[in-house]
């Protein structure tokens, strides 16, 4: 028995499954991610109401997950423009990455993206 955590049954199953691999073949989904931007600027008013509700509720978690601090992000970030279009973009990239019919590659390291693109602006 191996000392490597990887035995050679799943190097085995990854060659495999690498062997089959056709890159010019594309069996994927081709329905649109989950993650839709928003252009604040042009919103429909009756568009807006859901797409402010989605919005809070991400901002919310957002700042609780990543313990990101008010003088980050201000209670009142809604009443700033450039904080909600870098949270509105933070908050479609962050449900791209996690979107299963993407490749989601920057799931698990996410938060410090975000956290770090918010730090930057403010």
């Amino acid at each position: 028995m191996s000392d490597d955590p990887y035995d050679d049954d799943v190097e085995a199953q990854i060659a495999g499954e690498m062997a089959a691999f056709e890159p010019a073949v594309r069996h994927g989904d081709s329905a649109p991610l989950g993650a839709h931007t928003i252009n604040w600027r042009t919103l429909p008013d009756k568009d807006a109401a859901a797409a402010w509700t989605r919005l809070r509720g991400w901002v919310e978690w957002f700042v609780i997950r990543y313990r990101v601090p008010e003088s980050t992000v201000p209670a009142c970030w809604w009443k700033h423009g450039q904080l909600v279009e870098e949270l509105s973009a933070l908050h479609t990239a962050h449900t791209a990455a996690f979107d299963l019919a993407c490749c989601g590659v920057f799931g698990q390291r996410i938060g410090g993206f975000l956290y770090a693109a918010i730090a930057g602006w403010v």
